[in-house]
């Protein structure tokens, strides 16, 4: 039993003497990274980082994903910003690829390079097949949590207050730190205004969780939406795990009808073998191939011709989602474009 205690505790000293020995590197570099950790999951698109530096070493910090143009951070001596032990904090949004990211931090003092680190950081879009899960080293790292809050509540005073309904943007507590989620063209309206608790849970285990499955949220308000699908005989994959945002952004888009991407883009996240364009066989006017995009929706004219000018997105009475009904089975659909 002695022996075994003896273990233990050359264990746990070995583990304090290697936190002891990276912080002391850390600090003789000028620069440790705070957050994100290394190999962590995120299911957003955008991931807050933060990095800690010695302002006597280091004088400007880049942050680059991938091969994009980093983001140039000047080390700003703020009180706000100094750390108890005496390091300043650097904040950023980082815009991730789907899939594995990887990040590369410079220090750097009057121009020249002192440090060089990198993280490995993977964004699980659910609009994408191949990219929607991580691999297994890869591990979600909550934020809002006790712990991960006290780290930043020094200069973020709004992660203590009570988050209740807004109505201004500017009011609203959250938006300080994510102004990216509705820097889009199309808002979604709580989003818009800050009013993150209407879809977010305020308070409790799932600190600012959503409902599952988000259907029984997203249809509280949009319930009309449903209706026009919710009986049919087929239902579209996304459409039948209950998960809204697998295609729609809940928070703004670029996109009309808050999509994630533009319309064959994301079709084309799940169904890659579809981007060959030799999907439908086409008579010899076209030659082997039917045109997947370009022109005109001639059953929406003010629509440009996509996947959904033919597939419904989310459910239909035919085994191929026709985004209508016809007679004449298959053919029929071909009919309502290509009348004889």
């Amino acid at each position: 039993m002695r022996k075994k205690w003896q273990r233990i505790w050359l264990l746990a000293a070995a583990v304090l003497f290697g936190w002891q020995a990276f912080a002391l590197a850390a600090d003789e570099s000028g620069m440790r990274i705070v957050l994100p950790g290394n190999m962590t999951c995120l299911s957003g698109s955008s991931a807050a980082f933060v990095v800690a530096v010695d302002p006597r070493k280091i004088d400007t910090v880049s942050a680059g994903v991938n091969k994009k143009t980093p983001s140039v951070l000047p080390v700003a001596d703020k009180e706000r910003n100094r750390r108890p032990d005496g390091m300043i904090s650097i904040c950023a949004i980082l815009t991730l690829d789907e899939g594995e990211n990887i990040v590369t931090v410079n220090g750097y003092r009057q121009g020249k390079e002192v440090v060089r680190e990198s993280l490995k950081l993977f964004y699980a879009a659910k609009s994408s097949r191949d990219k929607s899960v991580a691999p297994p080293a890869y591990r979600a790292v909550p934020f809002h949590t006790t712990r991960g809050e006290a780290m930043c509540v020094d200069c973020h005073k709004g992660l203590v207050l009570p988050v209740k309904k807004m109505t201004l943007p500017a009011d609203s507590p959250c938006l300080g730190c994510h102004p990216q989620i509705v820097a889009e063209k199309f808002k979604h309206g709580p989003a818009a205004v800050g009013d993150c608790v209407s879809c977010h849970a305020a308070s409790g285990a799932n600190k600012y969780g959503t409902a599952k499955p988000l259907k029984k949220l997203c249809f509280t308000c949009h319930e009309e939406a449903m209706k026009p699908w919710q009986d049919k005989k087929y239902t579209h994959g996304p459409t039948a795990t209950g998960d809204c945002a697998i295609c729609h952004d809940p928070h703004s888009s670029a996109e009309k009808f808050f999509l994630r991407k533009k319309t064959n883009a994301l079709c084309i996240g799940c169904h890659e073998e579809k981007a060959t364009g030799k999907h439908v066989i086409a008579s010899y006017v076209f030659g082997n191939t039917h045109p997947l995009s370009g022109g005109k929706n001639p059953m929406q004219p003010d629509r440009a011709f996509s996947c959904a000018s033919c597939h419904s997105p989310h459910a239909a009475n035919s085994r191929e989602i026709f985004a209508f009904e016809t007679p004449g089975g298959k053919m029929g659909i071909c009919q309502a474009c290509h009348k004889k």
